[in-house]
């Protein structure tokens, strides 16, 4: 499992303990991280939910399973004037990218309400790989608000894949949230926007 703190299970990475209790009033969803092998899923997951970094991570296997809960502010029913504010338990799967455990990680696309598709911003292959992880998640959640992240924003000087190249495939595979996200793993940057911003979207979506 990557970042070596992802939660893993006897069964191929699946976790099958029950979730900690939710807080009163918490409403549960589905994320799910898909993207190729080494892009860094294990490592943007670990980051937002611990706030941990292990440069020495093992890819995952199967899938890890994590929780987080984000607290966010939609407008009422009643006065959409005013907000109300909304508990979202976060239900997160880190999915293989591995080609052998393609029909696995598929497996767990379905029921997901946002899914989060990982490239790496320093390897043009992974930003390609973008379109079948995009099918997949299409053909077992086609309802799911979809975001593009780009990992290892720190790499610089290594970019291979630039922001506008981003926008496009964000744009041509017709995501929920039609801007792309950079974010940093190592440095934190840019991760906790990329998961605040997915639960606004589907706080939003849950309360209209």
């Amino acid at each position: 499992m990557g970042c070596g703190a992802s939660v893993s299970g006897p069964h191929g990475g699946l976790d099958l303990r029950p979730p900690e209790r939710l807080r009163a009033g918490a409403s549960t969803v589905k994320v799910v991280l898909a993207g190729n092998q080494g892009v860094g899923k294990s490592c943007l997951a670990t980051r937002w939910v611990r706030d941990e970094f292990d440069e020495h991570n093992m890819p995952t296997m199967g899938s890890a399973f994590l929780t987080k809960s984000v607290t966010v502010s939609v407008p009422s029913v009643a006065d959409p004037s005013v907000t109300d504010d909304t508990v979202l338990r976060i239900h997160l799967w880190d999915t293989a990218g591995e080609e052998r455990y393609h029909a696995v990680a598929k497996s767990f696309f379905r029921g997901a309400k946002g899914a989060i598709l990982v490239y790496d911003v320093t390897n043009p292959s992974s930003m390609e790989g973008i379109r079948a992880w995009a099918r997949m998640v299409e053909s077992e959640a086609p309802d799911a608000v979809k975001f593009l992240v780009g990992t290892k924003s720190d790499l610089v000087e290594r970019a291979a894949v630039s922001e506008d190249d981003a926008r496009a495939m964000a744009s041509d595979i017709t995501l929920g949230f039609t801007d792309s996200f950079r974010a940093s793993a190592l440095t934190g940057e840019g991760v906790h926007d990329v998961f605040e911003t997915l639960a606004q979207v589907l706080a939003e979506r849950m309360a209209s």
